[in-house]
């Protein structure tokens, strides 16, 4: 069920920047679809922009350790990890974001998938922070084949807001 709705979220949204009409005048959707490299450290500052928004951080929370890796001798604890996102907002009025992260291996092929969070909001002005996943698990000894955060963030603005200068 997961993994169906996360591919209508990417099948859905256009790359870039789309407008729609709404109640309260047109909205503006920008989206960041980015595969980022982590360091041994599990996190990465990066400036990937879309419009008056900027991810800046990529982290994952909770990691296992070398410890835990090395003491899963039968392969089949499981850990649960939080990959963050990081975003600031230049836009004046608030901004609803989605958020969807797939933490992949050397090849990007998927380790664990989080994309089940409703929309959460983004203050214009503000920069903020949300983990993607609450209860996904990915197998401790897989924990050191992860290499890239991919993180897909959709923002969702009113036009007029999304004018504020840069």
């Amino acid at each position: 069920m997961h993994r169906i709705a996360f591919i209508a979220i990417l099948a859905g949204a256009a790359a870039g920047c789309a407008t729609s009409g709404g109640g309260r005048g047109q909205m503006r959707e920008y989206r960041i679809d980015e595969a980022i490299p982590l360091g041994p450290e599990a996190s990465a500052d990066v400036s990937i922009k879309a419009g008056p928004f900027e991810l800046v951080r990529v982290l994952v929370r909770n990691a296992p350790t070398e410890k835990d890796v090395l003491e899963d001798t039968r392969k089949t604890d499981r850990s649960h990890p939080k990959p963050t996102i990081v975003a600031r907002s230049t836009a004046e009025e608030t901004a609803m974001v989605t958020l969807a992260s797939i933490l992949e291996d050397e090849h990007g092929e998927p380790l664990m998938t989080c994309s089940g969070r409703r929309a959460q909001e983004l203050v214009g002005g503000v920069t903020d922070d949300w983990n993607t996943c609450f209860l996904e698990a990915i197998r401790t000894a897989d924990w050191p084949r992860v290499k890239y955060f991919h993180a897909i963030v959709t923002f969702r603005v009113r036009e007029e807001a999304a004018q504020a200068p840069q």
